[in-house]
């Protein structure tokens, strides 16, 4: 199936659903269109009861909402209410301000979606294991749920490739490594690779893109 989804660190969002119309919700929703499947937003460093009940545009209303229990990091994802949520497909993980994710049904289709914030530190090895329970839970899902539909979205804060950095050197070896067997082992695809759009969205003061 063709899947639409817009991914954006929003870098904070504290306030914002509080309003009717914030600059950042507004520009969010400015992208958004009745295509629009999924809307994963990575960042928030907003409580997850903040987010509750708060629409976007078309009906997309956030159905995963990480657990971080203050205003830092966080994940929401935004579903089109045509996609259900299958009861029970929630993730539960110990990685609840960096993982969320679940198995969504439309017409017969299941789709697992899981949002991701990767760690911002350069601790590699706790960033790899981040990596490496997303890989764990696509193998559990895929063999409960029956399903090799998979997507796997967000701010992963660690390059797979030394083109994706802005200094042309990858500081943490193992998330990589580990990002590029997750990729093998579930015949994902790299959609900025694979559309040959790989300009960087943002980068550090001081710095530019290679």
């Amino acid at each position: 199936p063709s899947i639409q989804i817009l991914v954006q660190n929003v870098r904070g969002m504290r306030g914002e659903f509080s309003q009717k119309r914030g600059p950042k919700t507004a520009i969010i929703k400015s992208l958004i269109n009745k295509q629009t499947d999924f809307v994963i937003l990575t960042e928030t460093k907003t409580h997850f009861s903040a987010l509750t009940n708060r629409k976007l545009k078309y009906g997309l209303a956030p159905v995963l909402v990480s657990r971080n229990q203050d205003a830092r990091g966080g994940v929401v994802i935004f579903s089109n209410p045509e996609w259900k949520i299958i009861q029970g497909s929630q993730i539960d993980t110990e990685y609840k301000e960096n993982i969320v994710g679940g198995v969504f049904q439309q017409s017969g289709i299941k789709l697992i979606v899981i949002g991701v914030y990767g760690r911002t530190d350069n601790a590699d090895n706790e960033c790899k294991k981040i990596i490496v329970e997303i890989d764990k839970i696509i193998d559990n899902m895929r063999t409960i749920y029956g399903t090799n539909l998979v997507v796997v979205a967000g701010d992963f804060n660690a390059p797979m490739h030394r083109q994706d950095t802005s200094t042309d050197k990858i500081h943490k070896h193992r998330t990589s490594e580990a990002m590029h067997a997750l990729v093998e082992n579930h015949n994902l695809i790299d959609i900025a690779e694979a559309t040959g759009n790989t300009n960087h969205t943002w980068h550090r003061i001081g710095t530019q893109a290679q």
